[in-house]
C-alpha cells in the first residue's frame, strides 16, 4: 500500500500513487501559494569553481535579504530568492554534485545577484553542478 503520510490517500499502485493530485498542507503540495502579486519566474545561474569553492551566481536584481532564503546541508542545496520589488520568485532545489563543507560556506547579495559560495569538502573537480540519478536500464 502506497501512500502520503500527511493526507492519508492510500493506493495499491505505484502510478496512482505518482499521480495524486497535492493536498494542501502536507509534503506533497505541488504548488506552492504565492504572495500577492508575485510570480514564479526562472533566474539566469551560472557557476564556477576552484579547487576549493564552487560559486553560484544567481542573477536576480533588487533581491530582496529579508525574504530570500539559501538552505544547505552536505549534498543538496535549496535557494528562494525574491527579487524585483517582491514581484518576482526564483526557486531551485537541487542535490550537489560533490560534499559541501557547510560551516565555510557563504551567501553575498548585491544589487544585481545572489553569489552562493560552497565549500567542496574534498578538492576534487565537478563535473557538473547538479548530481544527476543514473537510469536504470
Amino acid at each position: 500500500m502506497k501512500y502520503w503520510s500527511c493526507c492519508q490517500r492510500k493506493t495499491s499502485e505505484f502510478n496512482n500513487f505518482l499521480n495524486q493530485e497535492g493536498c494542501e498542507t502536507g509534503k506533497h503540495v505541488w504548488i506552492k501559494p504565492k504572495a500577492a502579486g508575485q510570480k514564479m519566474t526562472s533566474c539566469r545561474y551560472d557557476f564556477f569553481q576552484t579547487p576549493t569553492f564552487v560559486t553560484i551566481n544567481c542573477y536576480a536584481k533588487a533581491a530582496d535579504p529579508e525574504l530570500t532564503t539559501i538552505e544547505a546541508n552536505q549534498v543538496r542545496l535549496k535557494v528562494h530568492i525574491v527579487f524585483e520589488g517582491g514581484q518576482s520568485v526564483f526557486d531551485m532545489d537541487i542535490h550537489v554534485c560533490g560534499i559541501i563543507d557547510i560551516e565555510k560556506s557563504n551567501v553575498k547579495m548585491a544589487g544585481t545577484k545572489v553569489e552562493i559560495n560552497l565549500k567542496k569538502a574534498d578538492s576534487f573537480s565537478w563535473s557538473q553542478l547538479e548530481f544527476v540519478q543514473p537510469s536504470a536500464s
